[in-house]
């Protein structure tokens, strides 16, 4: 997935409704419309700070159900293996992967967990 494609849909999960690709940009009505590569740094730096992806992973987590979901996906991505919910060690070691994963593997879990990744 490209990397445009990966902050948009991020930027729909955190709230904004419309995000195109053309015209100048805007903010109102919770909308931004992109013009040129130079104002993809008014959106939230969600692949590469973790002040930014947390409070989004926190809000999307709050939704319910995603827990399990998000666990599972950025386990795979770090461990290479799908997360055993009957294991105590996976589990514990599921908490301390969040700790260490990069805001770009935290992001691409989020977008595969709520079904937004394409390969």
């Amino acid at each position: 997935m490209k990397t445009e494609q990966q902050i948009i849909e991020l930027a729909k999960l955190d709230g904004f409704e419309d995000i195109r690709i053309s015209g100048p940009f805007n903010t109102l009505g919770g909308s931004i419309v992109i013009n040129e590569k130079r104002d993809w740094h008014r959106l939230p730096s969600y692949l590469t700070s973790r002040d930014a992806i947390i409070p989004l992973v926190e809000k999307v987590l709050e939704r319910g159900e995603m827990e399990r979901l998000f666990a599972r996906e950025l386990h795979k991505l770090v461990f290479k293996f799908p997360l055993n919910w009957g294991d105590v060690q996976s589990v514990v070691d599921s908490l301390r992967m969040f700790l260490y994963t990069t805001p770009a593997q935290l992001c691409e879990a989020l977008l595969r967990a709520t079904g937004k990744w394409v390969d």
